[in-house]
């Protein structure tokens, strides 16, 4: 094995240790009566152990050999060290050090997680606390994720920056800021200054307004605060209008015509919370887990390649696909696919009836017979998409004013 082979087996195979500090329950009787009480002594905490996956403990040895029973009953060996930390009260803690004594692939790295989620649980059942005293396995995906973090949300500004200059024009900082934001930037991109939080607001809450019809129709920004400043505001917008009005977010009118389904609506926007919730964790090194570092794997870099295609797209001229109100493109796949069936079927049926003269077959159940009649409503409905046969019924998009 070469060098170069053995750093790449040495980044897929990782050890990791970790300092526990538990502290169990208390007693009612004073630390005074009893300097060394029993409850909180080493052995009762031992005993917390029996019968789970983690074990043997043993209160006697400060360093001793201990196994987790992992998924497939695979038995993975810790050392641990056992070290009793007392508080100036009395108050007895225990510090417990696992140190692994085998290669852990970095595709099982979840055995990590299954292994302190256990402990956590035995401590939680007897209840006593447990804090978790660093932060290597944290650290190892946090690293891991770092990187992807930085393309996303590089990637984010640039999706913005390309898809409002070509909706909004050169003005576009100052149709969907604030003057106050842009001041507090001294001229340079907001965007620059604008955290995940920020960009959410900006995409996702509905802070646009759209009134008139025609020739006078006015979009503005709407504040999301509570001074009378943005109150009387969003008087001067609505001053002698009687009509109707319609809020929305940048997402919903700017965006989402480009992006397909999936990067659309509430679930999609949930997604984007959870990133910016774990984006934060790393961030502020707390605790991260396998499950964020999953999530982040598929979904974000997946969001982060479609945003980014996106953008080349459309600097390029790329043509693009519309995924807006329109739905020209579903519209014309549900007729084509009808047309080309039912031709396809009746064609067939042809060939039958001049074959086999005892078979009578009518022509006009010819497609409710071979499809699902669900399936071929449902086409009837996208092919009228756009049409005046299609029901609008369902929009709430536009408010009445009151």
């Amino acid at each position: 094995m070469t060098e170069d082979e053995i750093r790449i087996m040495e980044r897929k195979m990782n050890r990791l240790s970790f300092e526990i500090m538990v502290i169990p329950p208390t007693k009612n009787n004073t630390a005074e009566e009893d300097p060394s009480p029993t409850r909180n002594s080493r052995s009762s905490v031992a005993l917390w152990f029996q019968n789970s996956k983690i074990q043997p403990i043993n209160n006697s040895r400060q360093v001793q050999t201990v196994f987790y029973k992992a998924r497939e009953n695979k038995n993975i060996e810790f050392s641990l060290r056992l070290t009793d930390f007392k508080s100036i009260d009395f108050d007895v803690a225990h510090i417990f050090e696992f140190s692994i004594q085998e290669d852990i692939h970095w595709k099982n790295m979840s055995f990590y997680d299954d292994f302190i989620k256990e402990f956590e649980i035995i401590v939680q059942k007897n209840r006593g606390k447990c804090l978790f005293l660093d932060r290597k396995l944290s650290k190892y995906y946090s690293e891991k994720m770092y990187p992807l973090f930085n393309d996303f949300e590089n990637e984010l500004r640039r999706l913005i920056q390309v898809v409002f200059f070509k909706e909004l024009g050169r003005e576009w900082e100052e149709r969907a800021f604030l003057p106050k934001q842009l001041r507090e930037t001294n001229r340079k991109p907001i965007l620059e200054e604008l955290n995940l939080t920020g960009l959410e607001t900006l995409l996702f809450k509905k802070i646009f307004a759209q009134k008139g019809e025609g020739d006078g129709l006015q979009t503005k920004l709407i504040r999301v605060d509570d001074t009378p400043d943005a109150l009387n505001d969003l008087l001067d917008f609505f001053t002698d209008f009687d009509g109707r009005v319609r809020r929305f977010s940048a997402w919903d009118e700017y965006f989402s015509k480009y992006m397909k389904s999936e990067f659309q609506g509430k679930v999609f926007i949930e997604k984007y919370k959870k990133v910016k919730k774990i984006r934060n964790k790393v961030a502020h090194n707390k605790k991260v887990r396998n499950e964020d570092f999953q999530f982040i794997k598929t979904f974000l870099v997946h969001f982060t390649e479609e945003i980014k295609s996106l953008s080349t797209s459309m600097i390029h001229k790329t043509e693009l696909p519309s995924f807006g109100n329109s739905f020209a493109l579903l519209q014309t796949f549900a007729q084509a696919f009808a047309q080309t069936y039912a031709q396809a079927v009746q064609n067939a049926l042809s060939i039958v009836s001049a074959n086999v003269g005892n078979i009578v077959i009518s022509r006009a159940n010819t497609l409710t017979g071979m499809f699902n009649p669900v399936f071929l409503e449902s086409l009837n409905k996208i092919s009228q998409i756009g049409t005046n046969n299609f029901d609008y019924s369902d929009d709430e998009d536009i408010d009445d004013l009151e």
